[in-house]
């Protein structure tokens, strides 16, 4: 079920940065080397699951990037020439 949840997250993400993907999102899911389908779903755009996948999504890229440290632009790294 982890590679589910990873799958939504990637589609979530790809539909925030390209207007072209969307819903419907159908899903089709099968165990290793069986070929027989045991799960199978389709996500409209109003879809509850959908948006809470989005929002929570949303809200930990918002709290991960605020847990990362700055960069420190204080000291020139070697090699790199500074603007005039």
């Amino acid at each position: 079920m982890d590679a589910l949840k990873f799958g939504i997250i990637s589609i979530d993400a790809t539909m925030k940065s390209n207007v072209a993907v969307g819903p419907p999102i159908d899903i089709l899911c099968y165990e290793t080397d069986s070929l027989q389908v045991k799960m199978r779903a389709r996500l409209e755009e109003d879809d509850r699951y959908l948006q809470e996948i989005g929002q929570k999504w949303q809200d930990g890229i918002v709290t991960l990037v605020n847990q990362m440290p700055s960069i420190d632009f204080s000291t020139l790294a070697p090699g790199f020439a500074t603007a005039a």
